[in-house]
């Protein structure tokens, strides 16, 4: 009986506690992106699979009808600079989603979502530590093939629908309360 309780309590403090409850158009994001996750998963052949990311895209479309967005909350996951000095920058949020700005010049050209090291929010950066509860806010860029809504990262289909990376344009951090 003692083992089970401890067992329970220590998959109680396991799990990552949210500070503040998500915003309704993030949680709406993150079970657009779920959804799809368990659709890809359950699919009985590969063709099924390939299905599910159009309609995710459609979903996340419909829960983040503009691409910018307002005090999301995350969890600082990576933390650091390109060989040019620039701000590289990634948030996890609920859900195994990943929100990143490009961590090189050559790929972030014409996004530039790489934070510039005499901006403010590349200050703001400089004080956060991974794995550190931040609210932010920014901006999702369109995808180009109009398959995802949001540009994703990720080169393959199952990397895309198990661990989404969208590139985004952070425009403000801050430490989560």
């Amino acid at each position: 009986m003692n083992r089970i309780i401890l067992a329970a309590g220590l998959a109680f403090f396991a799990i990552p506690v949210l500070a503040q409850e998500l915003p309704p158009q993030q949680a709406a994001f993150r079970d657009a992106i779920v959804t799809a996750r368990e659709a890809f998963e359950s699919a009985a052949n590969d063709l099924a699979k390939g299905g599910t990311r159009p309609k995710r895209g459609k979903a996340i479309c419909e829960a983040v009808p503009s691409r910018a967005v307002k005090d999301w909350i995350g969890t600082v996951y990576e933390l650091t600079t390109n060989g040019d000095g620039w701000g590289v920058f990634s948030v996890e949020m609920e859900g195994d989603i990943w929100l990143s700005t490009w961590n090189n010049a050559f790929s972030d050209a014409g996004s530039n979502t790489l934070i510039d090291p005499s901006s403010e929010l590349f200050a703001a950066l400089a004080e956060l530590q991974e794995g550190q509860q931040v609210v932010f806010s920014g901006s999702f860029f369109k995808d180009p093939t109009d398959g995802d809504c949001f540009d994703e990262k990720s080169l393959s289909l199952s990397g895309s629908m198990d661990q989404p990376e969208f590139v985004f344009d952070f425009s403000a951090v801050r430490p989560a309360q």
